[in-house]
């Protein structure tokens, strides 16, 4: 064999060589992205997680609030009306005539209702 054969073999076997290192750095690579992929995946479903629990926090946190006000408006306005209702009482019974009075309910005993009408109402 002369040079020149020997030299093509070599360097046939060269590129054969050098080709399978491509390959085994190819694949390397390959195993390199998948292991950042998968770790990219994982902190994206703890993204998802932490963005789903702040959403339920959140409405949890309106719908206290807002029940929270609607509770302390219906009590402010449940105070007023007790309040007037007070006022009118206090009205009638000083004329003794007109106003609001309580008096005893005729459907259930022990309960009472308000009357508009003044003691002549109560005394039928």
């Amino acid at each position: 064999m002369s040079e020149d054969d020997e030299d093509v073999e070599q360097s046939a076997e060269e590129k054969q060589l050098e080709a399978e290192i491509k390959a085994i750095e190819l694949d390397i690579s390959l195993i390199d992205l998948r292991r950042e992929l998968e770790a990219q995946e994982e902190l994206l479903a703890r993204w998802e997680e932490s963005v789903l629990q702040l959403k339920d926090e959140r409405r949890e946190a309106e719908t206290y609030h807002l029940h929270g006000a609607e509770d302390r408006k219906q009590e402010r306005e449940l105070q007023a009306e007790l309040q007037q209702a007070l006022r009118m009482l206090q009205i009638g019974d000083a004329k003794n005539e007109g106003g609001l009075f309580l008096v005893p309910s005729k459907r259930r005993k022990r309960a009472w209702r308000f009357c508009g009408r003044g003691w002549s109402s109560w005394k039928r």
